[in-house]
């Protein structure tokens, strides 16, 4: 079964390129690819034929008039919501009249604030807006009304949140989406040579055989390589419409660079492209062709970038010269809290002035199109969003599914231990059961136990991973990769495997134990007969997922709907007795043909029943079936039943699964991190608000020597075929020194161990993954017990989101804060936190989760977190990424109040991307990190000298951020050379005199902790407690 799944593609395509080379080749344009106005040739029709030959190759996307209105959200009072009330009032305006227009050869980029309305003009772009919002407004592709199935089928859409199947390696996660999103006529070798290049492209050439990864459970590659992933899904089938929400977040600067050059050329081949992001360089700001500048919803300006200076010039705003434009603009738009009134003034005189200029004028009217419009030659793919036939997406699907299935065997080993340990339970209970009057009673509670415990066993397995599944499912059904029907049948296909294994190691158990009818024939038919109804619950266990909005939800509906069901199942009431008002109920519960089945098989053919004198029983098994209304004859009508109920049940769930259904409706329930504790001399003042110490304690100084994280050797292949893989080392013997009131940024390529190294320091390493080596506070070993001593800011935003942004601090408020903090102190740290982050004003909101009502950005999410760690004033601080999301304002802000808290004696490590020149200037401390290894560790301004004197020499004008990360990065199509390059930078490090300082304070903090005895309370208090 493993062979045929893992080869059918190649034999299958080739099969599907016999039959194209029969019909004749696609026509394409006669016109060459460099020709501008080119509309037939893509950029690699060299490579392969496009689906979209002719004019739906040049995409003009139009928007005029847009409106997008929210009503009131939910106000609630009191803690925890109590005494909440809700309000109705006006609707809520996110877009106000935003009109615009993307044209063929142009790269459009969204640009804005935290909260100014980037992403919901987007979404509304993509026809992905939520149902609680209005949308009003015209969206035409090439003048003619757009519909979401046009815009399906013409476009890709990179969305900001990477949702992959973790035990899937890059490769052939990149295979499959070639065989469902390429055009059908496109040949298996050429969706080869695509994946090839798209690898290349976007440098993901090291880690394509390395697995996606699961947080918390199976270690995959980095944020950014993740990210890089996203979007290669995306560009694989080189759509003329691409759409990108935030394609560079988490990305460093040379990565997004390369991101961005890629969306530059697909650009120049006749493309239209449009894309949110945050913070581009200036190199990437130039390559933009037009800039859409949005402010509180409206739009501030549309046009070429160079010409936004001189529009803001005109307004007596101009840009500082050697000033990055972007972080000008988005300054300059942003509301600043505390002076919101001031701002709100700037920003509406802004966006009228535009709207009244000739520019605006312009965009408020459809512009004459010019490319002509052919939607009726293209009404087959405007009608049918798939790429691939329904037999490609079968199997392409069903690979997939099985890759997934086997790629865990540790569960399915867990599930059968489980399996195999309840059985045994049941067995040794009812242990050799005899034709009595107590053996009929105890055989058939027995057999009824059997379908209980089949039941809850899969309907809790299959709502729990198929949660977990289902917001990657509801993504690529949106965008057209595979219909609903084939996904459901191919997860059924790949997982019948496990789900005959289980219940037949049950009953294999089980049945002899009890003593049930010694029958071969009986036996069988028992086997089958609990193979059905684990199945039953498998597809129940599927439509309960389906109309369910969250893991939490289906887990609430599942046991309240399945009690009914049991209790007409014929144990508790008898089959004979149920009132007609709840026949129906009787006649969908596969308990009720389950147990009849089972007791059908277990008693027709028995004679005689040994019953005690003077006592009433059953004489034989006709009597059994008798008592119970249950008929001999009915037996094949409950197997058929139980068949029905299988495709009923699964029918159901394809069609609760629709595409204008969230893409994220279930969350992978990934425990958040450990709640970090202060140790006791390390509390915050409860007279001062933030960075005040009490007198009792000093800094941290966290050092570490000769630290090595690598993923041990092991066994992989599946279930039954193991083969050796060595092991992966991810940090290959760094040292490091960090002092009290020190922010430092640890830098570097993606991939490069930035997170791998902050999440050793932190003592957060994933499960499999081994640190070797020492890591000391204050010089002495910390172990565990960092968490007690540290607080964390994860990279992912990770809350409750029925709780307003208030109520989640209050409640964080009361769990982390020190006992003797008053209410009155708790409630002023929140207070004082929603001010100084700007949350102000969505203190009574709902921070809502992704693919439900999005009230919170992704900007005003990531400073809610970054909320949640500076309430308890941890000594030591680490953030992973704090700034990814947010604007350059944002993010200069973040930076800017951790600079403060390290000015206060507190110790911050903290991961970085795309820092601009002001905000890499705000860092004390740099650790250039690549390929595991550091490549320097001191000031910025060292490290500017040290590249100097290695003849890598930063340009004047120049983000030496930017410049250390092009330095370090190894360049796509010159692997080899730029290695070389690297491995010799990091050689001159280990020998400069850079590392012979930081070894040094390392070993000096070392012997001085050990030379001296036990200090008392008053002196170097978190060593006392380590």
């Amino acid at each position: 079964m493993m062979l045929c799944f893992t080869k059918f593609p190649l034999s299958y395509f080739r099969q599907n390129d016999r039959r194209r080379s029969s019909c004749g080749e696609l026509p394409t344009s006669s016109k060459g690819s460099d020709d501008p106005s080119s509309g037939g040739t893509t950029p690699y029709s060299g490579s392969y034929p496009s689906s979209l030959v002719g004019s739906m190759d040049r995409v003009t996307y139009t928007w005029t008039n847009m409106n997008v209105y929210c009503a009131q959200q939910e106000q609630r009072e009191g803690f925890f919501g109590w005494n909440r009330r809700r309000y109705f009032g006006e609707r809520k305006h996110i877009l106000k009249n935003v009109n615009g227009a993307a044209y063929p050869g142009e790269l459009l980029a969204l640009m804005g604030s935290s909260g100014a309305g980037k992403t919901t003009l987007l979404n509304t772009l993509t026809f992905r807006s939520g149902k609680q919002l209005d949308v009003t407004g015209m969206r035409a592709i090439n003048g003619e009304p757009a519909t979401a199935e046009t815009i399906t089928a013409l476009s890709a859409y990179v969305q900001q949140d990477d949702l992959f199947i973790g035990t899937l390696t890059v490769r052939e996660h990149l295979i499959f989406q070639a065989l469902v999103r390429m055009d059908r006529w496109i040949p298996y070798e050429a969706r080869m040579k695509r994946v090839e290049e798209v690898i290349s492209e976007l440098a993901l050439t090291k880690c394509q055989n390395t697995l996606i990864g699961i947080p918390g459970r199976i270690k995959g590659i980095s944020g950014g390589e993740m990210k890089r992933l996203s979007f290669a899904s995306e560009v694989l089938t080189d759509p003329p419409l691409l759409l990108c929400d935030e394609p560079t977040s988490g990305l460093d600067s040379f990565m997004a660079q390369n991101v961005v050059q890629v969306l530059k050329n697909m650009a120049l081949k006749g493309k239209t492209v449009i894309c949110t992001i945050h913070q581009p360089s200036s190199e990437v700001f130039a390559m933009f062709d037009k800039v859409l500048l949005m402010a509180e919803g409206r739009v501030a300006y549309l046009g070429t970038s160079h010409e936004a200076c001189d529009f803001f010039s005109q307004l007596g705003a101009p840009c500082p010269s050697n000033y990055n434009p972007a972080d000008f603009f988005i300054q300059l738009l942003a509301v600043v809290p505390s002076r919101e009134e001031t701002c709100r003034q700037t920003v509406d005189l802004i966006c009228d002035t535009f709207e009244n200029s000739e520019a605006g004028q312009k965009f408020a009217q459809p512009p004459l199109i010019t490319t002509k419009t052919t939607f009726e030659e293209e009404i087959d793919i405007a009608r049918s969003p798939y790429k691939a036939k329904w037999s490609a997406q079968f199997r392409a699907v069903l690979w997939r599914s099985w890759l997934s299935v086997k790629k865990e065997p540790i569960l399915i080993k867990v599930r059968m231990l489980q399996t195999f340990m309840v059985a045994m339970l049941i067995g040794i209970m009812f242990f050799g059961q005899e034709l009595t009057e107590d053996g009929v009673m105890n055989i058939n509670g027995a057999l009824f136990l059997f379908l209980t415990n089949m039941t809850f066993q899969n309907v809790f397995a299959v709502i729990n991973v198929f949660c977990s599944e289902l917001p990657i499912f509801m993504r690529e059904h949106s965008n057209g990769m595979y219909r609903a029907d084939v996904y459901f049948l191919c997860k059924t296909l790949a997982e019948i495997p496990i789900f005959i294994a289980i219940p037949v190691l049950f009953t294999v158990v089980t049945y002899f134990m009890i003593g049930l009818t010694p029958e071969p024939y009986k036996f069988f038919n028992t086997a089958l007969i609990v193979t059905l109804v684990a199945n039953v619950a498998t597809s129940f266990g599927y439509l309960i997922s389906s109309i369910s909005s969250s893991v939490n939800m289906a887990l609430s509906i599942g046991p309240p709907v399945v009690i009914p069901f049991l209790l007409f199942g014929g144990f508790f009431l008898n089959t004979g007795s149920v009132p007609p008002y709840f026949k129906w109920l009787s006649n969908l519960s596969w308990f009720k043909y389950g147990n009849e089945a089972l007791l059908i098989n277990q008693w027709s053919d028995v004679d005689y029943i040994e019953c005690e004198q003077n006592t009433t029983c059953p004489k034989n098994g006709a009597v059994v079936l008798q008592t119970l209304n249950f008929y001999v004859d009915d037996f094949y009508f409950d197997i058929l039943a139980l068949l029905g109920l299988i495709v009923s049940f699964r029918i159901f769930a394809v069609r609760e699964v629709h595409p204008s259904a969230s893409t994220s409706l279930c969350l992978n329930p990934t425990a958040p991190p450990a709640k970090t504790k202060l140790e006791k001399g390390a509390e915050m003042s409860s007279l001062r608000g933030y960075g005040k110490w009490a007198p009792d304690v000093e800094g941290v100084t966290l050092t570490w020597h000769d630290l090595s994280v690598y993923v041990p050797a092991e066994k992989e292949g599946g279930l039954f075929r193991k083969q050796s893989k060595p092991h992966k080392r991810l940090l290959n013997s760094v040292s490091g020194a960090v002092k009290p009131g020190t922010l430092v940024a640890l830098m570097g390529s993606s991939g490069a161990g930035k997170s791998t190294l902050m999440n050793a320091l932190a003592h957060r390493n994933p499960v499999g993954v081994v640190v070797d080596g020492d890591i000391r506070v204050n010089g002495r070993p910390i172990g565990p017990y960092m968490n007690n001593l540290c607080g964390y800011v994860p990279q992912e935003d990770l809350f409750v989101r029925d709780l307003t942004v208030k109520e989640h601090l209050t409640f964080m408020a009361w769990m982390r804060l020190d006992r003797r903090t008053s209410r009155f102190e708790r409630r002023r740290h929140v207070l004082d936190l929603l001010s100084i982050l700007g949350l102000s004003e969505r203190a009574d909101t709902r921070i809502g989760a992704t693919g439900h009502e999005k009230v919170l950005s992704g900007g005003e999410k990531k400073r809610l977190a970054f909320a949640s760690e500076l309430l308890t004033d941890p000594p030591l601080l680490f953030c992973d990424e704090p700034t990814t999301g947010l604007d350059s304002f944002s993010a200069q802000k973040i930076v800017q109040m951790m600079g403060s808290m390290a000015a206060q004696g507190k110790t911050i490590v903290c991961t970085i991307h795309q820092p601009s020149s002001e905000m890499f200037s705000l860092f004390h401390e740099l650790i250039l990190l690549v390929d595991g290894r550091i490549a320097f560790m001191g000031t910025p301004n060292n490290a500017v000298t040290f590249f100097e004197s290695l003849n890598y020499r930063c340009p004047e004008n120049y983000n030496p951020a930017d410049f250390f990360i092009h330095t370090l990065s190894v360049t796509p199509g010159d692997e080899e050379r730029s290695r070389v390059a690297v491995k010799a930078i990091c050689d001159q490090y280990t020998v400069s005199e850079h590392a012979r300082a930081v070894d040094l304070l390392v070993h000096y903090e070392r012997h001085l902790a050990e030379s001296c005895e036990i200090p008392s309370d008053h002196h170097r208090a978190p060593r006392t407690k380590l």
